[in-house]
């Protein structure tokens, strides 16, 4: 899976200044169809710490995130969730790794990973993972990572170059370690929050398909369409704030109050996003953010056109922290880490 809002808390939360408000723009949104779904459980008998879920054309592959875990990903067919076999061992041996980061949008049955400064594709069958290469990414410059790699055609993928004081959306191509293009961030937080100012305020979601993508942001209620055009990142339209909230920033200790830190009363808006050839599905929370666990996960989806146009409000009946969408069976499957691992939730909706 992608960084988790935790993951990034946690590399971030330092001391600044003591200083709190309140989130006041209200944004409409007109969704034509509302659909309530209820939860049917598809049980795993495997023994996982759900931490992300991956979609390919025939396969569902479940990441492990237990610490002491042996092996990384787990293979189901899809449809029927059948499990068929488990890879990437960890460990620092040939074909073994530490920290594997998913790349989205691989095309077909195509599973790639970035592990460090390694890029590694599998090609997944109904039998065993095949090893098909591995290169060596550029690192980048001191105090700064490539997060959520993307892909948008046959060598270019989107990606953010960020640090806890710095960010910028990039179209690189990795084979040739070039920067195609790159845009700067929607709201120009750096000069609005100064010496308070974390990335962590502007950080979005990525998701794709083929040339078109979207960005879902965590603490702004927003969402951003766009596509690939001329080998370069276009926004296209926007849903969702047009000027930032006033956030809650970090502080050096217990506020006092409901929340352990202040910056956790910042509202927590999209918390996953997915992609399919139709739609654009993006997991709404609206919670603050620190009330984000357990039973209070998010149970909204929305669904969008790639252009950015309302479809669907989907009601969960269940919480889930993460998704994917199978679009040709119209079915939605999710988990909740902090609920149960037995299982993941299944939701059948129905779009025409």
């Amino acid at each position: 899976m992608k960084n988790t809002p935790i993951y990034i808390l946690t590399m971030y939360l330092v001391v600044i200044l003591n200083f709190s408000c309140s989130n006041t723009e209200k944004v409409e949104k007109n969704f034509p169809l509302v659909q309530e779904l209820k939860a049917s459980e598809v049980p795993i008998n495997e023994i996982i710490k759900f931490s992300g879920i991956y979609k390919l054309k025939d396969y569902i592959i479940l990441r492990d995130g237990s610490e002491n875990c042996d092996v990384f990903f787990y293979v189901y067919k899809n449809p029927g969730f059948q499990f068929l076999y488990s890879f990437a061992r960890k460990g620092q041996g040939p074909e073994e790794f530490l920290s594997p980061s998913v790349v989205r949008n691989t095309p077909d049955n195509i599973f790639s990973f970035r592990d460090y400064n390694n890029f590694v594709t599998y090609q997944l069958l109904d039998t065993s993972s095949t090893f098909i290469n591995t290169f060596k990414i550029p690192p980048v410059e001191r105090g700064f990572l490539l997060t959520g790699l993307t892909q948008v055609g046959d060598s270019l993928f989107l990606t953010k170059r960020q640090s806890s004081k710095s960010t910028r959306r990039e179209l690189i191509n990795l084979y040739t370690h070039e920067i195609v293009n790159d845009i700067p961030n929607t709201f120009n937080l750096g000069k609005k929050l100064g010496k308070d100012y974390y990335t962590t305020f502007e950080e979005s979601l990525m998701t794709s398909n083929n040339k078109r993508f979207a960005y879902g942001y965590l603490l702004i209620d927003l969402i951003e369409f766009g596509s690939i055009q001329n080998n370069k990142i276009v926004i296209t339209n926007r849903v969702g704030m047009k000027k930032p909230p006033n956030f809650y920033l970090y502080e050096s200790g217990r506020k006092g109050g409901e929340f352990e830190y202040n910056v956790q009363h910042n509202i927590f808006y999209y918390h996953d996003i997915s992609g399919g050839n139709n739609y654009v599905y993006a997991l709404y929370a609206n919670i603050p953010w620190g009330a984000f666990k357990g039973e209070n996960a998010a149970s909204l989806i929305e669904v969008y056109t790639w252009d950015g146009n309302p479809v669907a409000l989907l009601k969960l009946d269940k919480g889930i922290s993460s998704f994917v969408v199978d679009e040709e069976m119209q079915t939605i499957y999710g988990f909740n880490a902090d609920i149960n691992e037995d299982y993941l939730y299944a939701f059948k909706f129905n779009i025409e």
